[in-house]
């Protein structure tokens, strides 16, 4: 509900989250609907898997743990509504924060025969995703086991020791939290992403970079941003100077973006001119 009261157009975000309109997408992607439906609705058994079966043949397999991301990705398509996914423009794919891939899943799904470069820092997630692309024989899909920030470099991240497949690892000054795991990964801009992918235009990126949008969005070149059509992300209000959403928005603005907020943590952002 408190949601509801900070998003920016209730309209909109009503929609986004009508509970029709998730079933509508559960009966579209998936092919064995009805199976995940009972699964979903079973009572205990929390170490259970599921297999999904989408409806091109891709399969992913669902823990407890991990049927939010699902929800979010393919149920509530966080990512990709209310693009206009016939008219996304020529380019490359990009999801930077990864996880364990459910949205290059999606994407190689929705937008077949796209490069899609998946970026992920953590290395147990960066298997679980390889093994998933490789299972499903996803073509032209890159794997980059980096994570993504205003400068290229090492970075330490941390996350919780007891997340099964971690969505909330982030760069962490500190080394010794209670509770964390830290470990050193390299890190790149997204500049340097760009040169070395040989990106010459991103039809669509996806971020969710557990606060890293700010540094690498305001560290990246003009020339970068402006290979970048649609760009969707999550963010996190840090502080109340740069790092928050309406202060990215606004910087979008400058930079040639048309933004929407579905959220008030989801932001999407076309390219006018």
């Amino acid at each position: 509900m408190r949601e509801f009261w900070q998003a920016r157009s209730k309209p909109l975000y009503l929609w986004h989250n009508f509970p029709p309109r998730r079933y509508a997408n559960l009966v579209r992607h998936v092919r064995n609907w009805r199976a995940f439906l009972a699964w979903k609705w079973r009572k205990g058994a929390e170490a259970e898997t599921f297999e999904v079966e989408l409806r091109n043949g891709f399969r992913i397999t669902l823990t407890r743990a991990n049927r939010v991301e699902f929800k979010v990705v393919f149920l509530r398509e966080d990512y990709t509504w209310p693009l206009n996914r016939k008219h996304l423009g020529p380019g490359d794919i990009l999801d930077l924060g990864a996880n364990i891939g459910f949205f290059t899943i999606f994407a190689a799904q929705v937008f077949p025969g796209r490069r899609i470069i998946t970026v992920e820092p953590f290395p147990r997630n960066v298997r679980t995703l390889t093994a998933s692309i490789e299972a499903n024989h996803i073509p032209n899909c890159t794997i980059v086991e980096a994570a993504v920030s205003g400068t290229s470099g090492r970075v330490v991240f941390g996350c919780a020791s007891q997340d099964e497949n971690p969505t909330g690892a982030r760069i962490d000054q500190g080394h010794a939290a209670d509770g964390k795991d830290f470990f050193e990964c390299r890190c790149v801009s997204l500049d340097d992403l760009f040169r070395e992918q040989s990106v010459e235009s991103a039809a669509l990126v996806k971020m969710d970079i557990e606060g890293a949008e700010y540094d690498c969005l305001y560290a990246a070149s003009d020339a970068a941003l402006k290979k970048i059509r649609h760009l969707v992300m999550e963010t996190e209000d840090l502080d109340t100077e740069r790092r928050n959403t309406a202060a990215l928005s606004a910087f979008l603005r400058t930079k040639g973006f048309k933004v929407i907020e579905v959220t008030p943590q989801t932001l999407h952002a076309c390219r006018m001119h």
